[in-house]
């Protein structure tokens, strides 16, 4: 063999030794996100599952033929996202802790990532049987969990996620919750007041119970606004529809208000769901208007705020 073939096999030999340490350092220091969630696991195998909306795959994570856990990867999409998937991995014991969430990828800015990032890590550590699962199913910021307050968007969704996970984990069914008993309660079931004479926006009144018993009134409002009398507004002329199911108490007192639907832009739209934790409480009978700090949504918020007089004149 000649000094220079030799030379070739020796410098490419040390080339092959270089980039297997370099591997061994790189894996040492940048885990892969499963050995973030389970650093002791050593096998990791996709299992059967019933798909529903986020968890797209159930990894069995097991350490010396034992199952030590499971990996659920979720996938969604929000407002911000550009019509593209945010997606994470969450872990959870075999006893029911959480073991952690990792982003695999968030299609936004990434100060929002910094923010999400923070907002999750407040999982890590919990017993899955000590999370409320009704605030998890939140389009607003939970104090409780979400630390910052800059990724509400992207946080909600995680939090949709890993209750989707929570319910698979435990072997049930993620049953959504209807907006009745997001206002009253678990449980709150309507029967239609058929005697009731509403109007073109005032469309239906629905008595609400808990357990046969009557615990507030549901009224549908809903119309169409033009955006013609907002001088400068960016999107031109539109007719944008907007309907809410306002609940009160047998009181008169608002309890709570759901979108049910709505042609405005969501993330505008959305922003007025803690406007409508600052009403609850509040006599419909007296309602004039609350201060909004909502800022860049004064169109939707005149519409909101157009529905709750017209359910005010019907019933005074």
């Amino acid at each position: 063999m000649s000094r220079e073939n030799r030379n070739i096999l020796i410098n490419l030999g040390v080339a092959i030794v270089l980039s297997l340490l370099f591997l061994l350092v790189f894996r040492t220091f940048n885990p892969s996100p499963e050995k973030i969630l389970f650093s002791d696991g050593d096998s990791y195998k996709s299992v059967n599952f019933t798909k529903y909306t986020y968890v797209t795959d159930k990894i069995e994570v097991k350490k010396d033929g034992k199952v030590i856990g499971y990996i659920y990867e979720a996938s969604g999409k929000n407002d911000y996202s550009n019509d593209k998937n945010v997606e994470v991995i969450i872990g959870i014991s075999k006893s029911g802790r959480i073991t952690g969430i990792e982003v695999k990828s968030l299609p936004q800015s990434d100060f929002v990532l910094k923010d999400l990032y923070n907002n999750i890590q407040s999982f890590k550590g919990k017993l899955i049987d000590n999370i409320d699962l009704a605030e998890l199913n939140s389009d607003v910021r939970v104090p409780k969990y979400d630390i910052n307050s800059g990724a509400t968007v992207g946080s909600s969704l995680v939090r949709k996620m890993l209750r989707e996970a929570i319910f698979i984990h435990k072997g049930l069914e993620p049953v959504s919750r209807t907006s009745y008993e997001v206002i009253y309660g678990d449980g709150a079931t309507t029967e239609v007041d058929s005697s009731f004479v509403g109007n073109a926006n005032v469309t239906k009144k629905e008595a609400v119970k808990i357990n046969d018993v009557v615990v507030g009134y549901a009224y549908t409002v809903t119309s169409k606004r033009s955006s013609s009398d907002v001088a400068g507004f960016y999107y031109g002329t539109v007719e944008w529809n907007l309907t809410l199911l306002v609940g009160l108490d047998t009181e008169g007192k608002i309890k709570g208000i759901s979108i049910e639907d709505s042609e405005h832009t969501k993330g505008f739209i959305n922003d007025h769901l803690a406007y409508f934790e600052t009403l609850v409480d509040q006599p419909i009978a007296s309602y004039d208007t609350v201060e909004n700090t909502v800022t860049g949504a004064t169109f939707s918020k005149k519409h909101i705020d157009d529905l709750l007089q017209a359910l005010k004149g019907v019933l005074a």
